[in-house]
């Protein structure tokens, strides 16, 4: 800002205290949830790259294809990016940098019964020896399946899981524009709370130089 940039977005952290939380009521909203869906989707879980078979009729073309779709509807504010593009070769690196911070990737994705096509996704990472907090990566739906219960159905999928098989757990952390209230709503229910705000600037590189070597001067 002292240099004259606009802000171009604004990101909540939201934390989830899973200390304060009531585990046995999120079993009961994760089976309501299911109960709700099941008939037209259900859950499938992996991590890292380990991912489900074709006994499962999981079509990795479609994994990929879901995952750069729903990247591109998190809303950027004013930011310019390019749109995003997941690959194998692109996913295999972001598992490889968080193994090599001693992370694991839990992965859960929304299968529709009918035709085994894909339509939402929520990952999270933790380190196993120190699982204390979780960060949330995506969660996202595929436009044409939204408005039907699937963002909180994944993200219950996910918690209970935590909470069955991470003991360790105490916090989940997550990020999201100020701008995606229906997010920020399903987080708001589950109990999370704002932990902090960041503010995200943009700049051209060559702008970028020259506001470097002015403060070196």
């Amino acid at each position: 800002a002292a240099w004259g940039l606009p802000c171009r977005l604004i990101e909540r952290i939201s934390r989830l205290d899973l200390t304060q939380l009531d585990g046995d009521d999120i079993r009961r909203q994760c089976e309501a949830r299911t109960a709700l869906v099941a008939d037209r989707y259900r859950p499938l879980f992996f991590t890292g790259e380990d991912f489900p078979g074709a006994d499962e009729r999981f079509d990795i073309d479609d994994f990929f294809g879901m995952s750069t779709e729903i990247d591109n509807l998190m809303p950027l504010e004013d930011l310019t990016m390019a749109p995003e593009r997941w690959t194998p070769e692109r996913w295999a690196a972001s598992v490889a940098a968080q193994r090599a911070q001693g992370m694991v990737v839990w992965n859960y994705v929304a299968q529709r019964v009918d035709d085994g096509r894909l339509v939402g996704l929520s990952n999270v990472s933790f380190d196993p020896a120190d699982p204390w907090k979780v960060h949330q990566w995506a969660t996202g739906v595929r436009k044409s399946e939204q408005a039907q219960g699937l963002g909180k159905a994944l993200k219950l999928w996910m918690l209970v899981k935590l909470l069955d098989e991470v003991p360790g757990a105490r916090v989940i952390d997550t990020g999201n524009a100020v701008s995606n209230a229906a997010m920020i709503g399903i987080n708001t229910d589950l109990g999370f709370r704002e932990h902090f705000r960041e503010h995200c600037y943009q700049v051209g590189l060559d702008r970028m130089r020259e506001l470097v070597e002015e403060m070196g001067a």
